[in-house]
């Protein structure tokens, strides 16, 4: 003690002021210290869950993305099924219009010929009655009238040039 006495410190003052010490320190961590401690592990704890949720986002936008990507893989694989399907519709309804067109062709062409035929018949018949007509005209004449056989070519080479220029005029 007497070394305590020599430095200036009274043993009474000294435990006194550890006595304070001690209440202080008593009095501080329960004041402070616990709700210091508590306030971190608060804060520790929201930390973590705010990491977790991050983790939980982060995982969530890939699957997002990953399901944006396979929804546009598939828009894309549609629409080139549809575009094909689109491509045959339209090459399909354009051999049914070439089918069509070539049918209405060749009945067309059929009704034509027909027709043709038709007036070609018509022609033909109404040839061959002027040429008996104008051959019994021409034997009528040439019973009325003797003439020797080079008059009776001119005569009737004259007639047809004469019914064939009336045939053509009508």
């Amino acid at each position: 003690m007497e070394l305590l006495h020599k430095l200036g410190v009274e043993p009474l003052v000294l435990l006194a002021q550890l006595v304070n010490v001690g209440i202080l320190f008593g009095g501080l961590s329960y004041l402070l210290y616990r709700p210091v401690l508590s306030m971190l592990e608060r804060r520790r704890s929201t930390i973590a869950q705010g990491l977790e949720d991050a983790r939980l986002y982060k995982e969530k936008r890939e699957w997002l993305e990953n399901e944006r990507i396979r929804m546009i893989t598939e828009a894309e694989a549609e629409g080139r099924r549809i575009k094909q399907a689109a491509a045959e519709a339209a090459e399909h309804l354009l051999l049914r219009a070439r089918q069509d067109a070539q049918t209405e062709r060749t009945a067309l062409l059929l009704d034509a010929h027909r027709r043709i035929e038709e007036e070609r018949a018509a022609a033909l018949a109404g040839l061959e009655r002027d040429v008996t007509d104008l051959t019994v005209r021409a034997a009528g004449r040439l019973l009325e009238h003797s003439w020797d056989a080079k008059m009776e070519e001119r005569y009737i080479g004259a007639l047809l040039k004469n019914e064939t220029a009336e045939l053509l005029k009508e």
